[in-house]
């Protein structure tokens, strides 16, 4: 379990470990999209081996002892810029059901206090269709959904979490044909960035159907959405 900061106005993001990981010295996340070009053990300074592939970076760390005994290891990664994601004036975007105040356009937009909502009389499955403005070898899906509800059941007084569970990932190169999920699963219930990986697929729309989310009710909310390029 861990969190991650960046420092504004920078490419250097500090990726925070609070529980090692149950599979030895290897840290696995997904990459955002972001291309990694330096890891280092902020404790130490020592640079660190790491792999990016399909979507997923790993670091090698030979040590968890500050984690353990200290309670945060911090590892720094520098990028070699902005995340590879189709531009959002590139997008355009729609869905089944919104709200009047709420609507899907507001994934687009940069205002974190605005944000979509498929209001109280929507019945699940949801569907959001993106469309690019050209064909493009897209990736993956970047969620960012409001920080409401706990991510443990029967946290003392919180709200239960109401955040996207249940989740499948079309593609199209017309918008009529979209064949078999890319992508279907259930999402975790985390706070921050959720990242739904793919493999590559030359695409001019995009559909997340939503059949679920963690408390059961028929809640969705999204402050953004991002296509993850090539």
């Amino acid at each position: 379990y861990g969190v991650t900061t960046l420092k504004p106005g920078t490419h250097t993001h500090y990726v925070h470990v609070l529980a090692a990981p149950n599979n030895g010295g290897t840290l696995e996340l997904p990459d955002a999209g972001y291309i990694v070009t330096r890891a280092v053990d902020l404790q130490s300074g020592s640079a660190l081996s790491f792999e990016q592939k399909e979507g997923l970076l790993r670091i090698e760390v030979s040590s968890w002892d500050v984690c353990e005994f200290v309670g945060d290891q911090v590892i720094r990664l520098e990028t070699d810029g902005a995340p590879r994601v189709i531009p959002r004036d590139a997008i355009s975007i729609w869905a089944t059901v919104e709200s009047v105040e709420h609507p899907v356009k507001h994934v687009l937009n940069e205002d974190y206090e605005v944000y979509y909502d498929a209001g109280v009389e929507a019945e699940f499955p949801v569907s959001l269709t993106i469309r690019l403005q050209t064909p493009s070898i897209v990736k993956g899906l970047k969620l960012t959904q409001p920080e409401s509800g706990a991510v443990v059941a029967g946290t003392y007084r919180a709200l239960e979490s109401e955040r996207i569970q249940g989740c499948k990932v079309f593609v199209s190169t017309d918008g009529v044909e979209w064949g078999i999920p890319v992508f279907e699963g259930s999402l975790v219930n985390q706070r921050g960035l959720q990242v739904i990986r793919f493999s590559d697929q030359l695409a001019t729309h995009i559909r997340l159907e939503v059949s679920s989310n963690h408390k059961g009710t028929n809640k969705l909310q999204l402050i953004y959405l991002d296509v993850i390029g090539d």
